[in-house]
């Protein structure tokens, strides 16, 4: 419940008018204030359905993705191991390393470049 002793001087300094405490003014306040909480309890309530609609989704994702870069990675040490997965034979003992030297050098600039994006991001004002 409001501070009525409150309101009835910032009603009575802002617009000369005296408000006694049982004045039926305050019930259209009580109202308002009834109304406004239940719609706040609505919002807050379709607002943590939402939420957990998104976190289920993104554990969807991940899940998914999880599978596709698990498969993903499983082929790619299969082949690095020395088997051409095409043609099923060996792989010459250079080729792999050279292989796994530039999925090395393609991550680091990967990463490199992703840093140096949010880095400008964050120093460039947004307009």
């Amino acid at each position: 419940m409001p501070d009525v002793k409150r309101l009835i001087a910032e009603v009575a300094s802002r617009n000369g008018i005296r408000l006694d405490p049982d004045d039926p003014a305050f019930c259209l306040v009580t109202l308002n204030q009834l109304v406004l909480e239940e719609a706040g309890e609505k919002l807050a309530a379709e607002l943590r359905k939402t939420t957990k609609e998104f976190e289920d989704a993104v554990r969807k994702v991940e899940t998914r993705f999880g599978g596709i870069l698990g498969n993903q990675l499983k082929e790619t040490v299969t082949a690095l191991r020395g088997h051409d997965l095409m043609a099923r034979r060996p792989v010459n003992h250079h080729w792999r390393t050279l292989v796994i030297a530039i999925y090395v050098l393609s991550a680091v600039v990967i990463f490199a470049a992703g840093i140096a994006v949010g880095i400008e991001v964050q120093l460039k004002p947004l307009h």
